[in-house]
Order: C-alpha cells, then structure tokens, then sequence
C-alpha cells in the first residue's frame, strides 16, 4: 500500500469561530482535550501511521503561514519515522500537481493508494488484523470490479453508511446497498461513486479521479473537489469495502454532523487528544482510579462524564486496557492499575460504551416506522431545496450566514 499524504499545516479556522462551538468549548477546557496546534496534530497522526507497513511514502504538505523552522521540526519528523519518504513541500491545489502525482505512484507496482488528504485521522486500532482483512478483501473485489476503494475513519459511519433503515443511509446515501457481509467487513455498491478523501483506493479509481476534465485554473483542495466537474448522473459505480470495527478516527470528533439527521454527540464520541508525554514516550496512564490525576490519561469507565465535562469527576476515556491504540504502547512509560478496582465492572462498563457508539444512529423499527419516515422525510426535502436554492448565489451566501450564526445545518 502507498502512503499519500498531501495536506496544508495551519491553525487557521476553515469555518469561523463559533461555528463548532461544542468543539470550542471542548478545546478550551482545562483538559487532556485542550487545544492543540496543528503542526503536533499532524505530527500525531503521522506517528501513528508509522506501524503500517508502506510500500512508498510519498508526502507533501505546506506549512501555513510559512514557517522555516516548523518545516525543519516537521520534516525531521518524518524522517525519523521513514527515512526514504519522499517529501515535497507544497500542497497540491491544482489538478497538473496531482497528475505529477499520478505519474509518480504508477511506477510502483502496488495497486493501493492511501490517500491522506487530512493530517487530522491518526490509526486508532489495536492492531493491524481489520486493516489487512479489508485490504485482501478490497484485492479479491478489484478483480472483478474497475472502482474499489475501504473507507477507513469516521467510525461508526462505515457500519451505517450502506444498511437501510438508519438515518446515515436513508439520509445521507438512500442510493447505497449492501452486497455482502461477514464479521469483518461490509462490502456496498455506492451507484454514483463515493467522493470523500478518506479512502484507500485501487489505482483505477485515482485514475479516474485524476483524469476528470477539470479547468487548469480549478482550485482542487481535495480530489473529492474533482467531482464538482463531473456530472452526477456520470458518475461511475464504486464498490466499498467497510470495516466493522474502527480504523482511524478524525481528531475533531463528529461536530461538523450538526443539523444533518444523524449527529454523533461529543458526550458518546468525544474528539481524540494527545497524550501528554507522547513525543518523548513517556505516556503515563492511571486505570480505575476515581480521581483524575494532573499529566496522566485517566481511563474509568464506569464514568458518566468525560474529562472536557467534569474537570473534576470525569476520565479521559471510556476504554478498555486492551483497546489502548497500538502506536501509542511503544510510548508508554508506565500504567497504574487500581488494586482495588472492579476491574470486570469496568471491562463490562468498556464495552457497553463501545455498543452505545456502534449503535449510535436512529434505526426504523415496527413501533417507531411512521416517525422515523417523517425525520427522514423532512431532512430529505430539506436537503434537496438547499441544493436547489445554493444555485442561487445570494441565496447561497445568505444560508452560509444563518448556518454560521445559529450553529446549525440547513
């Protein structure tokens, strides 16, 4: 598989200040889940992208403002983690410069292109056994499909994303099915594609993308951009291959699914954070203890709250020991285990939370089916007289500001 990572650095805000403000508020807590800089975020994931092995590395990024010495710092980084990456300093926004990089990774044999176009979605697992089972999955598909790709963060969507009657697929793909399951993975025909940069696909699909007729002087921030230019009902099928346990994660969490019918609360699926003592691998991790303890991940999970909620009473996380991500157990100086612990308390109360996620979204059932359709149903016209509306540039900046100011999705 080749790593692609091509990605802007900077602390500035996509959307202005306020419009995440559950995110805001969590950031600036006094916290494990405190604000962080975007240069360690990067740093972070990179690091935990470091135990998968790579065929080629290809990363380029730009730091912005520019910055000299975050550049050195960064690039150091990377080259302690791979030392033949090939590294090349700034983004591509332009479809030439991904072309450039399509010529690149057809050289190498391998058929996979992890494409990284966040620096904010570090490898989350335990291990690398659902990775690779999507991957020889994804491999026995791409014999018989043109387009295959596994979407491989924000969990728990792959789990909902193509099983009708959940608000994720009725809403957001009604299109979607599933073709097939097993306890791994789902496999799901999306008939117009799937266009979000958070996938690993086959070197048919980046073609594809990369080939798109698009004007030279097109801003294309992501590839997903491309399909801006290419009309819907052209879109090819692609088949998707979707793990049934968590991969990676978006640092951020889930806030930007405010106001679309299926929103993934903080206070279920709270943003990642980094350790402290984490570059220096010195993580020091208290489980079962009732008080948290300052410089310390604190892991009780039989706690209603989170930290970034009760700075007093609440934990870090909810986890089991033996869901520790595996990038960080090489960074681990030392886990104090309450001697007097429930420690099945708290392995029951650990995976009770990790069925509330997995089970996070709406689903029709016989008792709720007529109000279930009408929340599907208004969230489905609502959506398509956006779309319809948005065509209308005023109208189009004015829902922009009332989505800004209200804290909502119209």
């Amino acid at each position: 598989m080749i790593l692609y990572f091509d990605n802007r650095i900077s602390d500035a805000q996509l959307m202005p200040k306020g419009f995440y403000a559950e995110l805001d508020k969590i950031r600036e807590s006094k916290s494990n889940y405190k604000f962080q800089d975007r240069l360690a975020v990067t740093m972070y994931s990179l690091a935990s992208h470091a135990d998968i092995p790579w065929s080629q590395i290809i990363i380029k990024y730009e730091i912005i403002p520019k910055d000299k010495q975050n550049q050195k710092i960064f690039e150091k980084f990377v080259r302690e983690l791979w030392p033949n990456a090939k590294i090349m300093y700034g983004q591509s926004v332009k479809i030439d410069q991904y072309r450039e990089i399509s010529n690149i990774i057809d050289k190498s044999k391998d058929n996979w292109v992890f494409y990284a176009a966040n620096n904010d979605h570090p490898f989350m697992s335990v291990n690398k056994d659902t990775l690779q089972k999507c991957l020889k999955k994804a491999e026995e598909l791409s014999k018989k499909n043109k387009y295959v790709s596994i979407v491989y963060s924000h969990f728990p969507e792959p789990l909902h994303m193509a099983r009708a009657g959940t608000t994720l697929h009725d809403i957001g793909f009604p299109s979607s099915k599933i073709i097939e399951e097993n306890e791994d993975t789902i496999v799901a025909l999306f008939p117009k594609g799937y266009t979000t940069s958070m996938q690993i696909v086959n070197k048919n699909l980046f073609h594809h993308w990369v080939n798109i007729s698009v004007p030279e002087s097109a801003p294309i921030w992501k590839l997903e951009n491309v399909y801006n230019y290419f009309p819907k009902r052209k879109r090819p099928p692609q088949i998707l291959v979707l793990p049934k346990k968590e991969l990676f994660a978006h640092f951020d969490g889930y806030s930007h699914n405010k106001g679309t019918g299926h929103l993934v609360p903080a206070a279920l699926v709270p943003p990642l954070f980094i350790p402290q003592g984490f570059f220096d691998k010195k993580i020091k991790i208290a489980y079962g203890y009732d008080k948290l303890r300052e410089g310390w991940v604190n892991i009780i999970p039989l706690k209603k709250r989170f930290s970034f909620e009760d700075t007093k009473n609440g934990t870090d996380l909810k986890i089991s020991l033996k869901d520790i991500p595996l990038f960080w157990k090489k960074r681990i100086k030392k886990i104090d285990i309450n001697p007097k612990a429930d420690l099945n308390g708290l392995e029951e109360s650990a995976q009770n939370q990790k069925r509330k996620i997995e089970n996070v979204y709406l689903t029709r059932t016989w008792w709720n089916f007529p109000f279930y359709e009408v929340y599907v149903y208004q969230f489905r016209m609502r959506n398509l007289i956006k779309r319809v509306l948005s065509t209308i540039k005023p109208v189009k900046e004015w829902i922009k500001k009332i989505e800004i100011k209200y804290q909502i999705k119209l």
